[in-house]
Parts: C-alpha cells; structure tokens; sequence
C-alpha cells in the first residue's frame, strides 16, 4: 500500500533517512525518518527487539505531518495592542529577561512531556538555580502528590515494574481502566501476544467499551464493566474470593489482616457496588491464580480521583498471588517517565533528591495564577487548555497571570493566551534523548534544520540562564547528557555510546529487592 501522504512527494532515492524515537506516546517506537529538501516525507518502523520489534502503529507512522506542516511557529510572538506580532529573539529575550527580574521568585514552570531529558534538564536548573524557584511540574493528570507516592515508596519505581518485552512472557495479564490500544500500542500488542501464541489468560476490567473499537475486550477471556469509580471494591472484591478460596502460592506475605479488613467485600456485596454478578467475579478470580501475573492500568486509573488507593489495592492484589512487583502504570506522553528523572516536580531534585522547600505544582500553580498571586508562568510544549482536566481553570489562569510565555511547535489554545510565543524545535530538528514507559533511554538524532527561526527548548533555557546567572551556556545535547550522567545516579550508566541505536535501561529499573507490603483500603463511595 502507498503512503497517501508520502504519495508524489519524493521517490526513495531522494530520500535521506535518520533514526529516531516516535513522539507520539510513551512507549518509544524505534522509527526512521524520511527527509528531502529538509521536510519530513515519511516515518517508517526502525528494529528493536525490547520495544517495537519491526512495528509502529498508525498514529506514530501518520502523526508527524506537524513537523513539516504550515502551521509552524518560525519566529517568536510578542503581545501588543492586544495582538502576538512577530519579533526578533533578541527582543523576545529581552522581553523575557525583563519579566522574570520583574516577577522575582513568583514565577512557575510548567510542561516537560514533548520536551526530551536535555530540555527539561536545563528547564528546571533556570528555574532553580536562575530565578530561585521551585514551582515547577511536568504532571497534568489529577493526581499531583509526593512524587514517591503512590509507586516509588512501595514498589521501587515510578512508571513500570515489568519491561515491555516482559509482559509477552506473562500467563496472566490484568488490564484495568485502559483503552491499551489508543493509550499504549505496543503495550497492546504484547500483550495480544502473549494471548495468540503463548496462550495467556487476559482480564479486561474497565468502566466503558466502545463499540466498532479495537480493544482488550476483543480477545480477553473475562471482560468486566464496572460502574465508573468503583474500581477499588472491585480489587477488593477479588481479593476476598482469592483469600477465602485457600489456593493462594506462598507469597511470603502475611495476609490475615487484610483478609480480615476485607470481611464484608463479598462476592454479593461487590456485585451490588460495581454492578457486575457474582459469577463474574468469581470467574476472574480464578484467572488470576496463573501465574506469573502482571497487571497494566490506564488512564481511567491514573485520572481517578482515588488513584493511590486503587494502586494500593492492586499491590495487595500482587503481593498475595506471588507478583508483588509487577504492576505497570505507565505515563501517556513521549516522555512522561524522563521529565519526572530530570527534576520536573516540585518536591524533588533530578534523580528524585527531595527538597526541604517544595515547590507548587500544576495544580497550585494554576490556581494562584488564576487568582493574580503568581506574577509569571511558563509553559514548555503542553497545551494545558486542551488537555488538562480544568479547562476553565487553565483559561482564568492564563488570562489573569501577569505575563505567560509558552514554548510550542505550533500556535495552540495555549499559545494564543501567551504575552510571549517562542517557536520551539521539533523532535526532528533537534538531538537529545527519550525515557520511554520502561525507564529506556533513547537517542533522537537531528534530521534536518529547524523550521524559520525556532529553537531547541533547551538552548532557549541555556541562554537565558547564561543572561541570568554569567554562566557559560551549553553548547550540546551532548554535554547537557554527560551532565546528566554526572549529576543524576539513575543516568549514570547513560551516554552516547550506552545508548546506541537501542536505548539502554537507566539504573533501578531492576532493582526490586525490597519486600512485599500489604496495606488495606477501604473502598470510599465515589460522590
């Protein structure tokens, strides 16, 4: 079949490829990149054994037409009379330069998931150490917690406890609260997989299937549709069948007080909470005694407004059928998993060192913008109005903040609200690298030049730190990685070299040496 895209645009021997990493989720696909007369013309698969393999879903082969597309920022925007009209950078910086002396220590950063590790590695060190600050988030989901709550304190890690090569090697695969094939493709993939030809049991659990959609449901042997935010009686509920059935492994846990927390949650009771029969849920507890199990949750998960009860009632789920860590909640950006690394919160240093002075986050940001209390807030490559949970917040946030400027590919509904506009590189036109969902770090290699006048995100925040501070700026992703390495014990084994066209594991992905925990939740009635 033809590429309609690629279709009268370039013959293959036109073409120069480079390799690269898709943008488009969080799971890394390996890809090449087409390129002639510096436009991208087409992205195809690139081999990887531990990721993609040889494949790549349709929304990373057909969702960069943006890279080359016409509604590209080429220059940088300044508000004036009302209106964002073109500048020069050195006006832009100076406009910049101006604003963030004026504000002081009243100034938020915000964004980090299309940012690689060197863009956010550098976006925080201005706002630390440049202008003293530590409002700074790259999470726009609901929960906006500890950041070592609710998986790192428990489990060890922040995303996921299985590689995604793993999961096509379990005999159970619990998928809860996900549409896995929009979400997470390869994650998808593997896991139908592991059904198709090793054949492993998969329960689907989720508050909605849509009709004419690919989904788990297609091939799961239980499927189960719960009323919305009934997800933590539903855990319970099984875990009940499971500690009463006495056919549990020797776990190494002591699971007496949970069962006894766990009296009431019976099949009956269960069914009346999440609206299923009591047949069903009998049927998936069954299920969930093959192992070795993994359990993979989603969005519906990671939005609800309960997420860390229903994490920690997923490791009691674990902990007592023998699979204490593998539970996978992964991220939903390209690089959800590397901004959180590089220091992109406000309660911790890169590496996740905590802070004696946390900082706010989104959340908190928004708001004390929204009530005039934050004098400056920058946004680096999220539009907040299209996709955070308050748009209405975002909107009152954005117009009453003294000045807003906001880092973007393209003149989104957040760029629109901005004092100041600046045109950003794409992930073609620049280099640096990607942690994917599995904590694998991965190389993006510049295929051609930027777009008119736009930059990396990270030389923006290199020179305006050296116009803050005196210091000499970096000159490279590449230095900016060594850095990293340096500074960062989970990047330590992380360089050019490591990485090569594979991507390599930062450390404690595979450093699950601590002990299974149980902890009883009660299920609260959603309002």
């Amino acid at each position: 079949l033809t590429s309609r895209n690629y279709r009268f645009h370039a013959r293959p021997w036109d073409l120069v490829t480079c390799p690269s990493v898709c943008s488009k989720c969080s799971n890394g696909c390996n890809i090449k990149l087409d390129v002639r007369m510096d436009a991208l013309q087409r992205v195809n698969a690139r081999l990887n054994e531990e990721v993609n393999e040889e494949w790549t879903c349709d929304r990373g082969k057909f969702g960069h037409d943006y890279v080359s597309g016409p509604n590209r920022l080429k220059q940088p925007l300044a508000r004036k009379n009302g209106a964002l009209v073109p500048v020069s950078w050195a006006e832009a910086y100076t406009l910049l330069r101006e604003n963030l002396r004026r504000a002081g220590k009243s100034v938020g950063g915000i964004g980090g998931a299309r940012c690689t590790n060197e863009d956010n590695f550098l976006f925080q060190k201005l706002l630390r150490q440049g202008i003293g600050t530590s409002h700074i988030d790259s999470r726009t989901g609901r929960y906006q917690g500890p950041s070592a709550a609710p998986l790192y304190n428990r489990f060890g890690f922040h995303s996921m406890g299985s590689t995604i090569a793993q999961l096509e090697k379990m005999q159970t695969l619990f998928v809860l609260g996900a549409d896995l094939q929009e979400e997470q493709p390869i994650l998808f993939l593997r896991i139908r997989k592991a059904w198709r030809f090793r054949g492993a049991k998969v329960l689907f659990a989720s508050d909605h299937i849509t009709p004419d959609v690919t989904s788990v449901s297609d091939f799961a042997e239980g499927t189960l549709v719960y009323k919305p935010g009934t997800e933590v009686a539903l855990i319970n509920g099984l875990l009940h069948i499971l500690l009463a059935g006495g056919r549990l492994p020797d776990a190494g846990v002591d699971a007496g007080a949970l069962q006894k927390s766990l009296v009431k949650c019976t099949p009956e009771k269960t069914a009346k909470i999440t609206g299923l029969a009591p047949e069903q849920l009998l049927a998936a507890a069954e299920m969930l005694l093959q192992n070795p199990m993994a359990v993979v949750a989603g969005r519906t998960v990671t939005e609800h407004a309960h997420y860390p009860d229903i994490v920690a009632a997923l490791g009691n789920l674990l902990a007592v059928t023998g699979n204490s860590f593998q539970l996978n909640v992964p991220g939903l950006e390209c690089n959800t998993l590397g901004a959180m690394d590089m220091g992109m919160l406000p309660d911790c240093a890169p590496g996740y060192v905590p802070l004696q002075q946390p900082g706010m986050n989104t959340q908190q940001m928004l708001e004390a913008a929204a009530e005039g209390t934050l004098q400056m807030l920058w946004v680096a490559g999220a539009d907040l109005v299209q996709k955070y949970h308050d748009a209405t917040l975002v909107k009152r946030a954005l117009q009453n903040c003294s000045f807003v400027v906001v880092n973007e590919l393209e003149l989104t509904e957040t760029a629109q609200q901005a004092d100041l506009v600046l045109p950003a590189a794409s992930m073609a036109e620049k280099e640096g690298t990607y942690t994917n969902c599995e904590g694998r770090v991965q190389r993006i290699l510049r295929a051609f030049q930027p777009q008119g006048e736009a930059r990396p995100d990270w030389m923006i925040f290199a020179e305006m730190l050296a116009m803050l501070t005196g210091q000499a700026p970096a000159f490279s992703p590449r230095s900016i990685l060594c850095e990293i390495a340096a500074s960062v014990p989970l990047y330590q084994n992380v360089t050019p070299k490591a990485a090569g066209q594979n991507g390599v594991l930062r450390a404690y992905l595979t450093n699950h040496d601590r002990k299974p925990i149980l902890a009883p939740v009660e299920y609260v009635a959603e309002n």
